[in-house]
């Protein structure tokens, strides 16, 4: 008699502790369903500098063609990454905020653009790969393209700083020797509303819309100067 109940007590207790094993494998699908174990990235987002009204003296109409060859730059600068330094001592990369190029390829084609837009020179402005033969040549080095932030969110406490030289150079017939006519640093600082990095493009493109027109002014200079214009 005294079997007979143990056995039956062994059986109730086998029985209840599968009735949990069931309810677990029954829940464990709709638990997995509820909790993705895949976390999702961040969507990467793309910029590029945009043109900012031209502002140039009157003296356009150069006669020739110039060539601008890709400006090189520092290799810190050798990235597609919006790069920031925060509070002047930490640089930091924004992985997911990327410009659709290098900054030294960003700048070429800006300042190809601008200079075809301002209409410069009456030859058109051409890259290193045409069969065209140029009557001027630039050349340029990337110096400097990060943004500086802040704690501080509010106005002029964080900004961008651009700087490249230049070099323009006139191609002289049966001359060897280099006819610089300009040989200048330009740098510019902008200030942005915050430390977001989507004030970061829009600042640039002020400042190298400014900072080509500063250079434009000073190509148009140069030329005259030279007595060819």
């Amino acid at each position: 008699m005294k079997c007979n109940e143990n056995a039956n007590a062994f059986y109730k207790l086998n029985g209840a502790v599968m009735k949990k094993i069931y309810l677990c494998l029954f829940l464990l699908p709709l638990l997995y369903g509820c909790i993705s174990l895949k976390s999702e990235y961040p969507e990467i987002s793309y910029y590029r500098l945009s043109q900012e009204p031209i502002n140039i003296n009157n003296g356009g109409g150069i006669t020739g063609t110039l060539q601008i060859r890709n400006f090189s730059s520092s290799d810190q600068l050798n990235t597609e990454h919006i790069m920031a330094i925060w509070d002047e001592t930490k640089i930091q990369n924004y992985y997911y905020h990327r410009w659709v190029s290098a900054p030294a390829e960003l700048v070429t084609d800006f300042i190809i653009e601008r200079m075809n837009n301002a209409k410069l020179f009456n030859g058109g402005v051409i890259k290193p790969n045409s069969l065209v033969i140029p009557d001027y040549i630039l050349e340029g080095h990337l110096l400097d393209m990060i943004a500086h932030n802040t704690r501080d969110r509010e106005l002029d406490t964080n900004f961008i700083i651009i700087s490249y030289q230049i070099s323009l150079i006139k191609k002289e017939p049966l001359k060897t020797e280099r006819n610089v006519l300009l040989n200048k640093l330009y740098t510019i600082s902008v200030p942005r509303k915050n430390n977001e990095v989507s004030t970061v493009a829009p600042a640039f493109s002020r400042g190298m819309s400014k900072l080509s027109d500063k250079m434009l002014n000073d190509i148009i200079e140069a030329v005259k100067n030279s007595g060819n214009k």
